[in-house]
């Protein structure tokens, strides 16, 4: 009898437990009873209570309380089961072999993505270009098998209805909006399958490249250059380009001032390069101008715009730091931007690859910037040891020891395989890292700009091998020890 308290998961402080009649619940329990039940409420059948299942929870790392869901099972309104789960999912956990597609909007709408491997934390899962993350944003959800035993076919066959669906929502066309419904063997198809779904839908069949200078040239550039409007001229160190299929073009530079965004056209003119057509910018509808963007194999090497804004004439000349510095390359202004960055000290010693034993190296004991990042038998050389440094907001920076350059996306790439490197500090997202533990003493390390992590080229247990950035797929070469 008395006040009673239904527990689903691990409570590791009973004082925390309150209602209304007692203040808390430490020392007040005169009996308890324990029977068989699912997160939804109803009873499972004896035996099957560690079955294949997908639990929410509303604290990182599967804490606090938990609503479980077995395959075949959904809810298109998490308000009203249990004792409501609407906005409420923090992390995730697969059990067996089952996966789970959630949505942001009740009735299973807004963005979507399968989950088939544990979320830690769904502040790692990006809604959309510019509304957030999926932490406490789950409206609806169901379960189904897991796809590992799924027709392949049938997998490709779901890609290009989403690439349809995307292109009908007004989504922008990129696969990894999705990611979860693919894995290592299958991105390049899902990818080819998705864009010909979106290509289709959009009417572009075949014969206009421009979906390809679109996904190869849209991210985020560091490099040098400047923008002058008028008489006043400031320096640019970062470049964020967004080519959007149909035409439209958005570009944000930032350095020494403020963002300052620019939007237009752009179409694929000779040779590969991309004729710009601005018609809005500095917050200036009535700003015109013209310019180009120029790549070598659809890599971006540099962009020059000049126009008219506010009866004044602005133009805009940027490199980006991957296509050279220096040395007859273009450095207006003169000197290079960076400054170390400054915050606790997490971390210093080496960084060593779970799979390998091998220690995060730069080449060559090299202190150019652009220098690649490898693996190496850990011998606590200085171009072995690296500084973790807090830079605020769960984020750390990763600086070499025997050079002070700091660990890089190399050219802001949010693909699988691009390239790490080491480069002077810029304080740009492709620079910034989470660390985020794994089990024990192992942790993934996530890339804040691509959202990717660190992770050793092809599985490799060799010296010399490459680190790349990767989805994260659980495996041992995407997981770190710091070791001092």
């Amino acid at each position: 009898g008395g006040a009673s308290y239904v527990i689903a998961s691990d409570i590791p402080e009973v004082a925390r437990l309150r209602n209304n009649e007692l203040r808390n619940w430490r020392r007040e329990m005169s009996s308890i009873r324990v029977d068989r039940r699912r997160g939804g409420g109803q009873s499972v059948p004896d035996g099957t209570e560690r079955g294949d299942r997908v639990c929410l929870y509303d604290q990182p790392n599967y804490g606090g309380q938990s609503v479980c869901f077995r395959s075949g099972e959904s809810s298109s309104e998490l308000r009203l089961t249990g004792d409501g789960w609407n906005d409420r999912a923090v992390s995730i956990r697969i059990f067996g072999s089952v996966q789970a597609t959630v949505y942001e909007n009740v009735g299973f709408g807004g963005a979507s993505f399968v989950v088939s491997t544990d979320i830690t934390n769904l502040a790692q899962i990006r809604l959309a270009e510019t509304r957030g993350n999926f932490r406490q944003q789950i409206s609806a959800i169901s379960v189904d098998r897991s796809r590992d035993a799924a027709n392949p076919n049938q997998t490709l066959s779901e890609a290009f209805r989403l690439g349809q669906q995307d292109h009908g929502q007004g989504r922008l066309q990129d696969y990894r909006n999705h990611r979860g419904r693919y894995d290592r063997q299958t991105e390049v198809e899902f990818e080819r399958e998705y864009n010909r779904g979106y290509d289709e839908a959009s009417g572009n069949r075949g014969g206009d490249t421009s979906a390809g200078a679109f996904r190869s040239l849209s991210g985020a550039y560091s490099g040098l250059g400047q923008l002058q409007i008028g008489n006043r001229t400031q320096r640019v160190t970062d470049l964020l380009v967004r080519l959007r299929p149909g035409g439209s073009a958005r570009f944000e530079v930032s350095g020494e001032g403020p963002p300052l965004s620019l939007g237009g056209s752009w179409t694929e003119g000779n040779r590969g390069q991309i004729e710009l057509t601005i018609s809005q910018g500095f917050g200036n509808s009535g700003a015109t101008g013209r310019g180009r963007m120029y790549t070598r194999n659809n890599i971006f090497q540099r962009i020059e715009l000049t126009g008219q804004t506010n009866r004044q004439s602005f133009s805009l000349n940027f490199r980006d730091d991957d296509a050279g510095w220096g040395g007859g390359g273009w450095t207006p202004g003169g000197g290079r931007p960076g400054e170390a960055p400054t915050g606790a000290l997490i971390h210093r010693g080496g960084i060593i690859n779970r799979g390998s034993g091998k220690a995060l190296d730069v080449t060559d004991l090299s202190t150019a910037d652009g220098a690649s990042i490898q693996q190496w038998d850990f011998a606590r050389q200085p171009n072995q040891t690296w500084q973790v440094i807090d830079v605020g907001n769960g984020e750390v920076a990763i600086i070499a020891d025997h050079s002070s350059k700091v660990l890089t996306v190399q050219g802001g790439r949010d693909l699988n395989g691009a390239n790490v490197v080491q480069r002077e500090w810029r304080n740009n997202p492709y620079q910034r890292w989470r660390l985020e533990r794994v089990s024990g003493d192992l942790y993934r390390i996530v890339n804040v700009g691509s959202r990717k992590c660190l992770d050793v080229r092809d599985q490799s247990r060799v010296n010399g091998a490459n680190v790349q950035q990767w989805d994260y797929a659980n495996q041992r070469n995407q997981q770190w020890k710091l070791e001092r």
